[in-house]
């Protein structure tokens, strides 16, 4: 698609919210354009757009449905491009593609503080005390290699701290129990590799690097309020910490392998370089980090339901969507987390939440494994996420029986499972971004 100019008269709208056709991205020419939601609840990162803002991208380099409407609030020029011609652009212009990924961190850090809100959050506290509270909670816990990661870090970027004498001692009753210090991984060629539990990174630490997963699974993590809060369970080509590049500002997650892992860093001067040698490596990147955002989105949407098993299907269904799985096939599909993790993900309790959770764990189309959940039917899936929807203002204690009760009329037919199946409606491109890590083989440490 070439470079198009567009004229809108006050009050038209450019897209829509919902819309499927994410191929074009926007630049603002002039005027003026108001971004919207049906859903009140999630504020807009931006909500008014002046001149020369690029609008669009997040869903277009996704593929994923518009997350808001753009309408204009008076007569508006714009230019319309398509995403690769998009991608181009960021090939050859380095300082218009870090603009965009400072506004993925930028967009990231605002969706952040609206999932876990000021009240709740630590941010009024220096970054020395909540590196002690956080450190002091996984060491309560028994996590000692996470604990330890975390004093350790905190004595050597705050040596003076105010807690110095208390993280001494959790540091030295670590040490009795084996641990003499920082697990750091080991380096094979342009790869890191890291064993099970192993923390990359924590919470508030410096960091100038994004990591590229090449073998196994990373959990990324965040303590919160006295608790640890699952975010994401990343897997094989995703991409993770990139906000470091583009800002000064410490990690706001844990990482975590999740089993042996390999792990592809990039520091920005690497960046800079493949962003001008491979436009496949270019895509996979932006693309990862869009999913991201997109998803980050829809997951703050998933919590503003009031009832445990609308929020937990909705989750579900999202995750699918995430992933490019078309949610109109009765195919099989394996996600990478099992229950344990899914709870934390939507920040519920099986305890507190038994009959819920009744109703979940005697749903024929869902089957969960270790680390797994399979959904047998997707389609099924999504009519029981409609129906939690359309029901979530209203449910009450007797509609989680009634549905218990139900279930036995509904069942799934049986399905052969293929773990990690996916649907062909996903983008047509094969190729991973670890189909080209070789290009870094040429790029100096």
């Amino acid at each position: 698609m070439k470079d198009k100019k567009y004229t809108f008269k006050k009050g038209s709208y450019i897209y829509v919210e919902g819309d499927e056709d994410v191929e074009s991205v926007f630049i603002l020419e002039k005027g003026e354009i108001q971004l919207t939601q049906i859903n009140q609840n999630i504020p807009n990162y931006k909500n008014i757009l002046s001149e020369g803002d690029i609008f669009g991208f997040i869903s277009a380099l996704s593929n994923h449905p518009r997350t808001e409407s753009a309408v204009t609030l008076r007569d508006t020029s714009i230019l319309m491009m398509g995403r690769d011609q998009f991608l181009n652009q960021l090939q050859d212009n380095s300082a218009l593609a870090f603009k965009v990924i400072n506004y993925f961190s930028e967009y990231l850090r605002s969706y952040d503080d609206m999932i876990f809100p000021g009240d709740y959050k630590e941010d009024s506290l220096p970054v020395e005390t909540r590196l002690f509270n956080m450190g002091h909670y996984y060491y309560e816990a028994d996590s000692y290699e996470m604990a330890y990661y975390i004093l350790v870090k905190l004595m050597q970027l705050y040596p003076q701290n105010s807690r110095a004498e208390e993280t001494r001692t959790c540091i030295s009753n670590i040490e009795s129990s084996g641990f003499r210090s920082i697990t750091e991984p080991l380096r094979e060629g342009i790869y890191n590799k890291y064993s099970d539990r192993q923390v990359i990174f924590c919470e508030d630490e410096p960091g100038d690097e994004l990591f590229v997963i090449k073998e196994g699974k990373v959990k990324i993590v965040k303590y919160n309020h006295g608790t640890e809060i699952l975010l994401s369970v990343l897997k094989e080509g995703d991409i993770f910490g990139e906000m470091a590049l583009v800002s000064d500002k410490p990690r706001n997650a844990t990482a975590v392998a999740y089993g042996n892992i390999i792990l592809l860093p990039i520091n920005r001067d690497s960046l800079t370089k493949l962003i001008k040698r491979s436009p496949q490596i270019l895509k996979r990147i932006f693309s990862s980090i869009s999913q991201r955002a997109w998803f980050t989105h829809i997951r703050l949407d998933a919590k503003t339901y009031k009832q445990p098993l609308t929020r937990i299907y909705v989750f579900l269904e999202n995750k699918l969507l995430e992933e490019n799985i078309s949610l109109k096939t009765e195919m099989a599909y394996t996600l990478n987390f099992g229950i344990d993790e899914l709870l934390k993900m939507v920040e519920l309790s099986s305890e507190k939440n038994k009959s819920s959770m009744e109703v979940l764990m005697n749903d024929s189309n869902l089957h969960f494994n270790f680390g797994k959940i399979t959904i047998a039917g997707i389609k099924t899936l999504s009519a029981k996420t409609q129906y939690y929807r359309s029901r979530d203002h209203i449910s009450t204690e007797e509609d989680i029986s009634s549905a218990q009760k139900n279930e036995s009329n509904t069942r799934a037919k049986p399905k052969i499972f293929t773990e990690d199946t996916k649907s062909s409606s996903q983008n047509g491109e094969s190729m991973s971004i670890l189909d080209e890590m070789h290009e870094l083989e040429d790029i100096p440490d």
